[in-house]
């Protein structure tokens, strides 16, 4: 293999070409490489804080949720509680006034019974009187007592 002035050139040529390429190429590709690398990499520092803070608000929500459940749930016992002892009140109530009805009833039978009572003895008596007064009217046999007695006492 001869060695010639054109491999020389050539390579004196690719030496010069890769230098050039050292000194104003490559440079410029590598900063914008590792711009876009330092780019990428806050890109996905930042979705990593975003994800994070995304988990935290979500359990955060999430235990609010729970919270406002567990706090829905105690109102609705307290609520069952009131509604139970308002019915619970309205039942005694109810029974003290049915109660308080009876009695009153049983006072008003009362007092009608005692007012019949004393209109029949009065009419007894005023009924006594007449069948008295018709005995010593006319004297009669024992029969016609009994006849006469028997026959007012139909009469009541």
């Amino acid at each position: 293999m001869d060695i010639n002035a054109t491999l020389i050139g050539q390579s004196i040529a690719f030496l010069v070409f890769v230098l050039f390429c050292y000194k104003f190429i490559w440079p410029p590709i590598s900063n914008a490489i590792e711009k876009r690398q330092k780019e990428i990499a806050d890109s996905i520092n930042s979705a990593s804080k975003l994800r994070e803070e995304i988990t935290s608000e979500k359990n955060q929500a999430d235990l609010e949720i729970s919270r406002a459940k567990v706090k829905a749930k105690e109102i609705l016992s307290e609520a069952e509680k009131q509604a139970s002892q308002i019915v619970e009140q309205a039942h005694e109530q109810a029974a003290a006034k049915a109660e308080q009805l009876i009695e009153q009833t049983h006072k008003n039978l009362a007092l009608e019974k005692s007012r019949v009572q004393q209109e029949l003895r009065a009419e007894v008596g005023a009924l006594a009187v007449a069948i008295a007064e018709k005995i010593v009217q006319r004297e009669l046999n024992a029969k016609d007592n009994q006849d006469i007695i028997d026959n007012a006492l139909s009469k009541l």
